[in-house]
């Protein structure tokens, strides 16, 4: 199976080896236009292809953004330091952020899959093939704690004052909260999420990023007064399968979709509303798709393309729009299709959205592309909100770019403002 390289290094590129300083980037909203510099949209006529429209600028956030450690990634910032996970190598990295040079390399276990550092420095990583959770302590060479957890620990976040350790059990169907001193257990929620996978936390609650009955969703579990989760207040709401200009341009295209392979999370501190990134994919080529409308969900599930770089059929086939565009990952065909109907799209849900896509908005088109923006982002990993601006960034594995959105617009999906290039595989962005 032949893997994607430099994973670890371009994983971290758009704050490490870009450094990217997006106050001389973007313009701030009282001075004007942006800068074209990252392709972000300049004044377009409208296209042949579909109709378009341009996005709403960003603003600086009125509210604080919530500590970095609120939700896991394979990359975690602490002052002038990268800490990286190299699941390759079983190791956890930590690099210099200003010259990239490696300060030290931590053998932590098999597969470590996410890691976050709290305010002091102190490392904490799920293993996910060893089923085990570790800490690092600040400045140490080599693991402090670690505990056997249970089947395959994917995702991981710490609460806002880091007393506390939340960890999804995606083998075990479970969410488990640790106490991050020690890693003890101090609570397991069993059986009501299946196959758990990214959360995200706030004082008041935990979200957590998980498959439903046949469809990818996401609950929020309400905290007690310890931050502990309780099961018996969740809220859960479906990942859309629809497009914010579908009820514009393609009404019929939500029959015939299904969200998957989410990945990520990330809460917008100017409402403190989950923003999950995800897939929403099409069976089959355009006719079948029609066919099998019917079966909406039940053809694909967001395990058929589990691991990433898999070279299976489904995972590694593209499809091309009308124009000979690429559609990106896992399309499974080399159907061509229609500008505005692909096998697999990259979209935002956001939790303030109870009927996405009603608003009648019309799609960003991509510069010097014919399609929309999303259209250019594939294999999205990972969604982190920028801590002083309405935007979340969203990295596109597959298609070695990252996306940027705007999230002051009441349908951040709608508004994205920028594609960055950064080279091959980005995995995940940090701030």
């Amino acid at each position: 199976m032949m893997k994607r390289t430099g994973m670890l290094m371009l994983s971290f590129c758009v704050v490490g080896c870009f450094e990217l300083d997006l106050e001389k980037v973007l313009t701030p909203p009282d001075g004007g236009g942006f800068d074209t510099e990252i392709h972000v949209m300049p004044p377009i006529p409208m296209s042949g292809l579909f109709p378009n429209t341009l996005p709403q600028k960003p603003k600086t956030l009125t509210n604080e953004a919530l500590p970095a450690w609120t939700s896991g990634r394979a990359l975690a910032v602490h002052h002038n330091q990268l800490f990286a996970v190299d699941s390759d190598n079983d190791n956890l990295v930590v690099l210099n952020r200003t010259t990239g040079v490696i300060e030290r390399t931590i053998a932590v276990g098999d597969h470590p899959e996410q890691v976050v550092v709290d305010i002091e420095g102190h490392a904490f990583v799920t293993l996910r093939n060893a089923g085990e959770v570790v800490r690092i302590d600040s400045g140490s060479e080599t693991v402090t704690t670690r505990v056997s957890v249970g089947i395959e620990p994917t995702g991981l976040a710490l609460s806002p004052d880091t007393k506390l350790l939340f960890v999804a059990l995606r083998g075990e169907n479970a969410l488990l909260t640790l106490e991050a001193d020690d890693l003890s257990e101090l609570k397991r929620i069993e059986s009501i999420l299946d196959r758990p996978r990214a959360i995200a936390v706030t004082e008041a609650a935990v979200t957590v990023v998980h498959r439903g009955d046949h469809f990818l969703q996401f609950s929020r579990m309400e905290a007690d007064d310890t931050g502990l989760p309780m099961s018996s207040l969740v809220k859960s709401i479906m990942l859309r399968a629809d497009l914010p200009w579908d009820m514009e341009l393609n009404p019929n295209r939500i029959a015939r979709t299904v969200p998957n392979r989410g990945r990520a999370v990330t809460i917008n501190p100017e409402t403190g509303i989950p923003l999950v990134v995800h897939n929403q994919t099409m069976p089959g080529d355009l006719e079948e798709s029609l066919l099998n409308s019917l079966l909406k969900g039940e053809l694909f599930t967001e395990d058929i393309c589990e691991m990433e770089g898999e070279e299976t059929e489904d995972c590694a086939g593209t499809a091309t729009t009308s124009n000979g565009e690429t559609s990106g990952y896992g399309g499974g065909s080399k159907t061509k299709f229609p500008g505005l109907v692909r096998p697999i799209e990259t979209v935002v849900t956001s939790g303030g959205i109870l009927t996405p896509g009603t608003g009648g908005t019309l799609p960003v088109k991509a510069p010097e592309h014919d399609t929309t923006l999303n259209a250019r982002v594939a294999q999205p990993t990972d969604i982190h909100h920028h801590p002083t601006w309405t935007m979340a960034f969203i990295t596109g594995y597959g298609s070695d770019n990252v996306m940027v959105i705007n999230t002051s617009a009441f349908e951040p999906m709608a508004n994205p403002i920028a594609l960055i290039n950064v080279g091959a595989a980005p995995k995940a962005v940090a701030f």
